[in-house]
């Protein structure tokens, strides 16, 4: 979800804007071992803000607005963007099915 990393001004800002954090309970036995929230930062200063998805055994942060994903690590440490080696030349839907 986004969110401001500073002061906004109410009258002129929308609330799709913002830097992405993430959020998350891991889970094991029935107990919670931690919760973690991350702010998601890009390689190249991205901060995809919309959604958070698995593929292939990774997690990904995305968002609509034509950054790439960013890979998060198993703490939600950002690992970097990926153009699924070189195969992704923009953004792609941060709301796959």
């Amino acid at each position: 979800m986004p969110n401001p990393g500073s002061d906004i001004d109410p009258a002129i800002h929308h609330w799709f804007l913002g830097a992405g954090m993430v959020h998350g309970v891991r889970l094991r036995d029935g107990r919670a071992e931690w919760y973690r929230n991350r702010r998601v930062v890009g390689d190249d200063g991205s901060s995809p803000n919309t959604n958070v998805g698995g593929f292939a055994g990774t997690t990904w942060a995305m968002v609509e607005a034509g950054s790439p994903p960013v890979e998060l690590g198993h703490e939600l440490d950002s690992l970097g963007t990926n153009r699924f080696f070189g195969t992704l030349l923009n953004g792609f839907s941060a709301h796959p099915r």
